[in-house]
This record gives structure tokens, sequence and C-alpha cells, in this order.
């Protein structure tokens, strides 16, 4: 029948939907703001150490894992997609379950109701950190490299320095002997 037809087809698509996502190693969720009930596609848990099922799945449990430093701005984001509708991107910081900070880049749009009010959120959060550690290395080793090259200029100049010197002292040496030359003569 058409019903049969119709959910193994949707079934289909689920099914490629959840092996696409899992192979983007990417975290997705829908929040229904009303019940405010988080409902992740991914493993949200393992992603950030815990225990299957560890994490409560609400919008109050994924904010209280924030980096202090990071939750306002996030929820200056939420306030305005709520309002609004439109979509964010953010990144931010956020504790796994040894106390370690992950950086995460999350992109989010809501689905608005016929009064254009927000009534859920769809977001995707994928783990930064790999990325966010590479960046900070090779930021260093620019600024190694920076003070090298800061103190090798120095170097040159004394080296300028030291020359103009020798070429001083060659000029001396070479007046002291014409003159000790005179004076022999």
């Amino acid at each position: 029948t058409n019903y049969v037809k119709a959910q193994r087809a949707l079934q289909e698509i689920k099914t490629r939907f959840l092996i696409a996502a899992q192979s983007s190693n990417a975290l997705i969720y829908e929040w229904d703001i009303a019940s405010n009930k988080f409902h992740w596609i991914g493993d949200i848990d393992g992603a950030l150490s815990y225990d299957e099922g560890e994490i409560e799945r609400s919008f109050d449990a994924k904010t209280d894992l924030l980096h202090p430093d990071d939750k306002h701005r996030y929820m200056i984001a939420i306030d305005n997609l709520e309002s609004t509708g439109e979509e964010f991107s953010i990144e931010y910081r956020i504790e796994d379950k040894n106390g370690d900070y992950r950086y995460w880049v999350e992109k989010a749009k809501g689905i608005l109701n016929m009064n254009r009010e927000s009534i859920r959120l769809v977001g995707v959060c994928r783990d930064i950190t790999e990325q966010k550690n590479k960046e900070k290395s090779l930021l260093a080793q620019i600024a190694n490299l920076e003070k090298y090259n800061e103190s090798m200029s120095d170097r040159g100049y004394r080296i300028v320095e030291l020359e103009h010197n020798i070429e001083s002292l060659e000029k001396d040496f070479e007046k002291l002997k014409k003159r000790k030359i005179k004076e022999q003569d």
C-alpha cells in the first residue's frame, strides 16, 4: 500500500540522514523550547567523555557546561534567535567530564510558529578543539620566530656596528703602523 511505501521511504531517508550525521563528526540537536527538551543525534555524552545518558537532555544542562566567559555571548545569540528566528553561528568552549574545555562551533536556526515566534531550534555542533590547538601551536611558533627574528635583527645591527668598529680599528692600526714606520726612519 501507499502508506507502507511512504514508511519505507521515510525510514530510508532517516537512515541516510543518521549515516551522514555520524560521518560528519557533528552533533545535531533539536530543542523544543516550550518543554526545554533536547533531542541529540550523535553521541553527546561520548563527545564530552560522559557515560551514555549521563548528560541531561535539556537546554539548562547544555548551558551549565559552557565556559563562564562564553556563556553570556551564547545566551545573547539564543535570545536573538528566539526573538527573530534568524540563524546564528557561534564558537565557544564547553566543559567535558574531566574538567577540560573543548572548542565547539555551533550553527542553529529557529523554527517559527504562525506568530513568527521560535518554537524549536535546530542546530549542529562541531568539535574544533584539534583545529584550535593547532592554531595555538602555530601562533606560539610565529611568536617564537618573531622573537628570534627580532634578536637576529639586533645581532645584524651589532654585526654592522662591529664591522664598523673593526674598520675603524684597522684604519687606526694602519695609521699606527705608518707612524711607527716614520718613527723608525
